[in-house]
């Protein structure tokens, strides 16, 4: 199925200004006047850093897999973007991590005895609820919003960390070719028995021109987990933790309630 027309040129103009904007959102976080070294650190060293590795892993599968292709690409290449993808589902995650560390820290968010907050506490989904406390009632309702972003965006996080890890299928076979497919896998088969490699290898060649290739990734067939175009999934993502953290840093300059 692949990307419309007007899908691919919507990706690629998000994709046209994706620098420019995390340098003005990194700019925000290194220049502004924290009031503790923690929410700074937070800032500048976890957040920034961050973004950067966020726009690198989109930049790298963008190179990698361009939206437009239809080709079954090279097998390196898919490795190469599924590990991107990886490195940018954990770092997204610990990105919204980081933004409840400035928060606690600003705002001094300590727990029912007035001590530290344990870093277990520290979050910013309904299950936090220390922390959802300290927040002003507008930034609650769009927290609430994201609800179900951060609930899918956790799910495909402790997969990747303990369950299975996302996969970009190499190739899909449309279904008025699977019979077609098929033969030629018996024959394939049939070649290897012979130690026929050159029978081997054109046959496969032959196979593969019945397949094609679609942008999307998943995790567990077994657990019927979803299949997203990653493109536009990374995109959405990006833009979603973007506009969390100008909303964060926004609520911080606002008077405590």
């Amino acid at each position: 199925m692949g990307y419309t027309p007007k899908q691919l040129e919507g990706l690629w103009t998000a994709y046209s200004n994706l620098q420019q904007r995390r340098d003005v959102l990194v700019q925000q976080c290194v220049t502004r006047p924290f009031k503790t070294d923690k929410s700074r650190e937070y800032a500048c060293q976890g957040l920034s850093r961050r973004l950067r590795i966020l726009t690198h892993c989109i930049e790298r599968v963008f190179a990698r897999l361009p939206p437009h292709m239809k080709e079954p690409p090279d097998r390196q290449d898919i490795l190469d973007a599924t590990i991107y993808l990886q490195a940018f589902v954990f770092n997204l995650f610990g990105s919204i991590d980081d933004l409840a560390h400035i928060w606690v820290n600003e705002r001094n968010v300590t727990d029912d005895g007035g001590g530290p907050l344990p870093n277990r506490c520290v979050g910013l989904r309904k299950g936090d609820k220390i922390v959802r406390k300290s927040l002003s009632p507008e930034f609650t309702t769009y927290l609430t919003s994201l609800e179900p972003w951060l609930q899918h965006l956790d799910n495909k996080r402790h997969a990747l960390a303990h369950r299975i890890p996302l996969y970009i299928p190499p190739y899909r076979i449309p279904p008025d070719k699977l019979k077609e497919y098929d033969a030629i896998e018996l024959l394939i088969d049939e070649a290897r028995r012979r130690g026929d490699h050159v029978e081997v290898r054109r046959l496969e060649k032959e196979q593969r021109t019945l397949t094609k290739f679609e942008p999307d990734a998943t995790h567990s067939f077994i657990e019927k987990a979803p299949a997203e175009f990653f493109h536009f999934q990374i995109i959405c993502d990006y833009n979603t933790v973007e506009e969390l953290a100008e909303k964060l840093l926004a609520e911080l300059d606002r008077a405590p309630w």
